[in-house]
């Protein structure tokens, strides 16, 4: 797996005080590495699936959806300034499963060490698979 340089994701991912000041060059960087990310999180844990982008609006960053057979993750960043950025994710039954069961959130720093398969994103996400489903909404 290529080097994702996680720390510049996280970084990349908190507004700053007048909100998101993307050029569209940061941007895309976001996007690139959120996707190197998703899917070696999915890599790591197992799943086979897909690594969605949404660019959204100029005002936010938009999210990054690594949806695999059995868990949905999702790489969004927070909407204020100071508020530590993190994901979440939860199971689902399939790819066209985009509902799910409940949402589990952990911080964007737990990514780190992902780039080698392992972490607390990584043990975070077995612990998910490996516990029961949840409440389906």
């Amino acid at each position: 797996m290529k080097r994702v340089d996680v720390e510049k994701f996280i970084e990349l991912a908190r507004p700053g005080l007048d909100g998101y000041q993307n050029d569209g060059k940061d941007k895309a960087e976001y996007a690139r590495l959120g996707k190197m990310i998703g899917r070696a999180l999915l890599e790591a844990i197992g799943q086979q699936g897909k690594v969605r982008w949404n660019p959204a609006g100029p005002a936010v960053g938009g999210d990054v959806v690594a949806h695999g057979t059995d868990i949905a993750i999702y790489l969004i960043p927070p909407l204020f300034y100071g508020e530590e950025p993190e994901f979440y994710c939860r199971r689902v039954d399939g790819l066209d499963d985009h509902h799910g069961y409940g949402n589990r959130r952990v911080p964007f720093r737990h990514l780190l060490g992902i780039e080698n398969g392992e972490g607390q994103a990584v043990e975070f996400m077995r612990e998910t698979l490996a516990g029961p489903k949840g409440t389906r909404y």
